[in-house]
């Protein structure tokens, strides 16, 4: 009988041991599922919030940036300041803010967006350059077919300035609307 006990024993021994690990186990497997369950929704709410935090950054400066823009034209048009050059409406482009992808929008919200983004690029650089070709057409370096044309292209371009112009002052007033309530909506999230 001493060797069936025996076996008996450490067949208990064994049985308890497995038992005990195999609890172990499953309390190990719990904790790591529940840890990566718990970062994703942590990770989640995380990113919501800086997609949030970024949209609001890039409409408050899209806004800045068309508004100074706006201001731009306004004196050019009016020319209470010499009009700028291609370049410097070029360095003054460089400041507009870069929209990224992941930055998302409802779908009309991304319209108004991308109109006021390309109208306050578009009409500065077409100020310049209508400028330019007033200058060009009364230059004497060019015949004066050439000056006849860039004197028509000139007008051309003038010619929708007025349009656009109260295209981008609508689309800029809805932009700033659309800035508010994302701003509101972040104030009223930190309480």
């Amino acid at each position: 009988m001493d060797l069936a006990s025996s076996s008996n024993a450490a067949y208990n021994a064994m049985r308890s041991l497995v038992l005990s690990n195999a609890e172990t186990m499953r309390n190990i497997i719990f904790s790591i599922v529940t840890g990566i369950i718990s970062s994703i929704i942590v990770t989640q709410i995380y990113r919501w919030k800086d997609a949030k935090r970024e949209k609001i950054v890039f409409l408050r400066d899209l806004y800045l940036f068309s508004s100074e823009a706006s201001t731009q034209i306004i004196t050019s048009l009016l020319q209470v300041e010499k009009t700028m050059t291609l370049e410097q409406v070029r360095d003054f482009i460089d400041k507009c803010p870069i929209y990224y992808s992941w930055i998302k929008f409802k779908r009309d919200e991304i319209k108004i967006v991308k109109a006021v983004h390309n109208e306050s690029r578009s009409i500065l650089i077409d100020i310049a350059t209508v400028s330019a070709y007033e200058q060009y057409s009364r230059s004497t370096e060019f015949v004066p077919s050439d000056r006849e044309k860039y004197k028509k292209d000139a007008e051309r371009l003038e010619e929708s300035f007025e349009r656009r112009i109260k295209s981008l002052i609508k689309n800029n007033d809805k932009l700033r609307e659309i800035l508010e309530k994302y701003e509101k909506f972040t104030i009223l999230d930190k309480k």
